[in-house]
């Protein structure tokens, strides 16, 4: 069974917080375009320092998911799953930036379950 501390933050409340403590799961759900998919992962790790790894990444438009692990916990995780909804049905958007992203994986045999949505 999974014990540990859930710990919900909204950047754009400009309040800090403290990367530098050992989470065991980091997440971070963005609705912003990044056309470097790859370059932001690389900054988020930077960020989060090396007791953290990159578990999964997904992206559907504007939305991205990326879900990171403590270091000695990523060989108790398994089944990442993602899905995804868009619903700008505009044939002219090129860009889709409404809809919602999902990732579900299981650690300790503990199912999680985590939604990005922009609608």
């Amino acid at each position: 069974m999974l014990h540990g501390q859930v710990m919900q933050h909204t950047w754009n409340q400009r309040t800090a917080i403290d990367l530098k403590r050992s989470l065991s799961v980091a997440l971070v759900c963005l609705v912003i375009l990044v056309s470097y998919r790859h370059d932001w992962d690389v900054k988020l790790q930077e960020t989060l320092g090396p007791l953290q790894v990159l578990a999964y990444s997904c992206r559907q438009g504007c939305l991205q998911l990326s879900v990171f692990i403590r270091r000695d916990l990523i060989w108790f995780c398994c089944g990442f799953v993602d899905s995804n909804v868009i619903t700008t049905f505009k044939p002219a958007s090129l860009i889709k930036t409404k809809g919602g992203l999902a990732v579900a994986f299981s650690i300790f045999g503990t199912s999680l379950l985590f939604i990005n949505s922009h609608l």
